[in-house]
């Protein structure tokens, strides 16, 4: 357990130690809902708003969809689709995505769950975005942390994620360091830094520093 306590640490300094490079400055909001089908499955939604240069322009937003199945406390399987508008040249150009994710649980107790989740997108690109059909591979490795000070309860965590695309290879990648807070149990609230690396138009790496803060409600 102190080897996850001192990786708990590091990560985030590690993190804040790049927050004052230069780059660009965002915003991310995310707010989500899940509905209980059955034991092992439920509907889950969310709608996001990506406010970019440093925070002056909106220029993304998505309506996501998903089916989700637990097959077993380690190992879950959703099919989903993704709705995404992104602004280029101040006008919005649709992206509409069929996608499936996979999630495997490698530890799955009451202090530490850690996860890997693998996600599969079909893009249909438009034609501003060059008109190809391509396959997003991403792949993100996460470590949560429930713990419990007194009656309130505060789940940080930790996460990388990586994005690679045919043409593109890999293009970017996510670290994130965050914290869930149950508001009660049907709600909780997100909030989370990420260090953004991506890959411009010239293919060279560009960094971002994105403050997120969204809320999911369980039903």
């Amino acid at each position: 357990m102190k080897k996850w306590l001192l990786l708990l640490l590091v990560f985030p300094l590690t993190l804040f130690a790049k927050l004052f490079e230069d780059g660009d400055f965002q915003i991310w909001n995310t707010d989500a809902i899940s509905i209980r089908l059955s034991p092992r499955s439920s509907f889950y939604g969310d709608i996001e708003f990506r406010y970019g240069d440093d925070v002056h322009k909106l220029y993304y937003k998505h309506i996501h969809l998903q089916l989700d199945w637990t097959l077993n406390r380690y190992f879950s399987i959703a099919p989903g689709f993704r709705f995404t508008w992104l602004r280029l040249n101040d006008k919005w150009v649709k992206e509409n995505d069929p996608l499936i994710i996979f999630t495997l649980y490698l530890v799955n107790s009451r202090s530490l769950v850690v996860s890997n989740r693998c996600w599969f997108q079909y893009r249909n690109l438009p034609k501003e975005l060059g008109g190809k059909h391509r396959i997003l591979y991403r792949n993100r490795f996460q470590m949560l942390f429930p713990w419990k000070m007194g009656s309130s309860q505060i789940n940080p965590y930790i996460s990388d994620e990586i994005f690679v695309q045919k043409d593109w290879g890999f293009f970017e990648n996510r670290a994130i360091i965050g914290a869930l807070i149950p508001r009660s149990e049907r709600a909780y609230f997100d909030f989370y830094y990420m260090y953004l690396s991506t890959k411009d138009h010239e293919r060279k790496w560009v960094q971002s520093n994105v403050f997120g803060a969204g809320v999911q409600f369980y039903f």
